[in-house]
């Protein structure tokens, strides 16, 4: 799995997001990368896959997520994020708050994220 890319998953089509090991850096373009994809997208269509893991943390960092899965919304079906423990944990919930977004979901690993996201509703 590349930086931003689309997956098969059991037939179904996932936008694999990895933020993994970034430093405060290289999120901005990655965050741009993305965003281009997932706004040319129908709206509520999109399953997504975010690997936050190991992800450098700051609070402008913390801004531009917020930023981010605020503007996503609209374009998300299902999403979920792996990667998240610890003090990443109260940030995410921050984000979240702050983003308006209850559709997020933590998942422990890629395998069941990826399991999560294609279960039909």
């Amino acid at each position: 799995m590349g930086n931003v890319d689309f997956i098969d998953h059991k037939g179904k089509k996932i936008l694999f997001v990895n933020f993994a090991g970034l430093d405060a850096g290289e999120i901005t373009p990655r965050i741009i990368e993305a965003q281009g994809i997932i706004m040319s997208q129908p709206p509520n269509s999109l399953l997504c896959l975010t690997d936050v893991s190991r992800m450098s943390i700051s609070k402008a960092v913390i801004q531009l997520l917020k930023e981010y899965v605020a503007q996503n919304k609209p374009y998300i079906k299902r999403s979920v994020v792996v990667g998240v423990s610890g003090i990443t944990n109260v940030l995410f919930q921050g984000v979240l708050k702050f983003s308006g977004r209850t559709d997020l979901v933590l998942k422990s690993s890629v395998e069941e994220a990826k399991d999560w996201l294609v279960l039909e509703d």
